[in-house]
């Protein structure tokens, strides 16, 4: 093999796929929070609406932490299986949390580095900012930059959120099933007591 099929990182052909790679990814990102936010709220279920407002402006750290509180909270809405998966969900969100903020943060840039005479780099790729102050990752011998994206490793990202997104939703689901039938088993239990007091004073 040639020193270019062997070591060459290569970017995309055109700025407009890295482009298009960064409106999917940072979408895909707000649609699995959207999921989570939704559970949150299915888990409230509107009886303490101050406690939605303070999570949705609540930094994200925060807001897991208040979803691990509801959880136990509101046990009777949501299986232990269920728990589990969504605090592995929230854990997947801690870990790709960085990367999220690399897409958003990032410049899209035309690039050929070479070391030693020897070409490392060439395309288009997303890159970290000049005032971000890490630009190079200087453990490397020849200073690679800390992250490079390409469309392509942006779109497995969109890819692992949108699979998040999709094993939230039957569990949102399932909440949501749960609270109505609590429901409506109250009103049931309200209706036959009116019912019993009108009955008591004929």
């Amino acid at each position: 093999m040639t020193q270019t099929e062997t070591t060459v990182k290569r970017g995309d052909v055109a700025a407009a796929d890295i482009y298009l790679a960064v409106g999917i990814a940072l979408t895909s990102w707000e649609a699995a929070e959207d999921a989570l936010t939704g559970l949150f709220r299915s888990l409230c279920a509107g009886k303490e609406p101050t406690l939605f407002d303070t999570y949705i402006s609540a930094r994200r750290s925060a807001r897991s932490e208040m979803l691990r509180r509801a959880m136990r909270n509101y046990r009777q809405f949501i299986t232990d299986d269920e728990a589990k998966k969504v605090l592995e969900i929230v854990k997947a969100f801690d870990r790709y949390a960085q990367k999220r903020n690399e897409v958003a943060h990032g410049y899209c840039v035309d690039l050929e580095r070479s070391f030693n005479g020897e070409l490392r780099m060439a395309g288009y790729f997303l890159l970290p900012s000049q005032h971000e102050g890490i630009r190079l990752d200087r453990g490397k011998e020849d200073y690679d930059y800390r992250f490079a994206h390409t469309s392509a490793s942006m779109k497995e990202f969109a890819a692992a959120l949108m699979a998040l997104r999709d094993q939230i939703e039957p569990i949102m689901f399932n909440i949501m099933d749960r609270v109505q039938a609590e429901t409506q088993a109250r009103s049931k239990l309200m209706s036959a007591a009116i019912a019993q007091q009108q009955a008591d004073r004929a």
